[in-house]
């Protein structure tokens, strides 16, 4: 993950990215940052087996509660005292950053989340002012570059830096260092700000991503009902099956359109007015009901 200075952006941008495997519920494995000359990276102690993917990719493993590196055992510390250490780091140049990654949604998450996790939500705001992201920025401007993986780091430095594929890729400093590279011959700075994510923002988000995540199994019986963007605009809307099922028995399934149609502040409605969804809800409803 590549950070910058929000105020008074340079061209050596800062950098940092986290390490792990692809679910906000795995561990953080590794911490890594640069800021002009200044570094800073950390293992963090696994907890958890390590997924088979990650591990493939990254070359970290736990092995009887240790982190190992391509078989070698890292030092490493527990995830609260490397996330410490972070903020530390971030603290040293006395104005908050923004923090820019490749893949920035899945990094940011994994940050705001442990951040989170470890009651320093507040210290992290005082340092990180938001998250922007590398990868959709490229898109934007290589727009000749199609297929599978053509937006990987490593390919992307193959093509722009003329950097031959080798086995540091994956490592956190190292990626970082990469990515810092493509972003000065690539990308305006001045993108990085107007893509932004604020760091409270991305926290809300994943808050609500989470409760939409438990919410869903209460509307199972309605997956072959509906599409999954719907379920999770109900989810997101506290609407479970249950609750559905009682409105039309002792309402009837106007009341049900209704509530789910109902216009909300910003005029759109809670859920859907499109009559062939209601109907096709109202209509399993009234088979379902006992």
């Amino acid at each position: 993950m590549r950070y910058q200075k929000l105020d008074q952006p340079e061209r050596n941008c800062p950098l940092q990215k986290l390490d792990g495997s692809n679910c906000a519920s795995t561990d953080i494995l590794q911490i890594a940052a640069k800021s002009q000359s200044f570094r800073f990276c950390s293992y963090v102690n696994p907890t958890q087996v390590v997924d088979a993917r990650a591990s493939a990719i990254t070359g970290l493993n736990n092995v009887a509660g240790e982190l190992h590196l391509h078989g070698q055992r890292v030092d490493s510390i527990p995830i609260k005292d490397a996330l410490v250490a972070f903020y530390e780091f971030l603290k040293l140049f006395k104005k908050p950053f923004l923090l820019v990654a490749h893949n920035a949604t899945f990094y940011a998450t994994r940050l705001v989340l442990a951040a989170n996790g470890h009651s320093m939500t507040e210290d992290f705001q005082l340092v990180v002012v938001g998250f922007s992201d590398t990868l959709p920025l490229l898109k934007k401007i290589y727009l000749e570059r199609k297929g599978p993986g053509m937006f990987k780091l490593e390919k992307l430095a193959e093509d722009i830096l003329n950097l031959k594929t080798n086995t540091r890729f994956h490592d956190a400093l190292y990626d970082v260092e990469i990515l810092e590279q493509l972003s000065v011959v690539a990308i305006d700075i001045a993108s990085f700000f107007t893509t932004c994510e604020r760091f409270i923002e991305r926290l809300n988000n994943c808050i609500h991503n989470i409760r939409v995540a438990m919410a869903l199994p209460y509307l199972e019986p309605l997956k072959n009902v509906i599409s999954a963007g719907m379920l999770k605009k109900m989810a997101s809307a506290g609407i479970t099956y249950d609750r559905l099922k009682e409105v039309q028995k002792t309402s009837g399934k106007n009341e049900v359109v209704n509530s789910l149609s109902e216009r909300i502040i910003n005029k759109k409605p809670l859920v859907t007015d499109s009559k062939r969804i209601l109907l096709a809800l109202t209509d399993f409803l009234a088979k379902n009901v006992s």
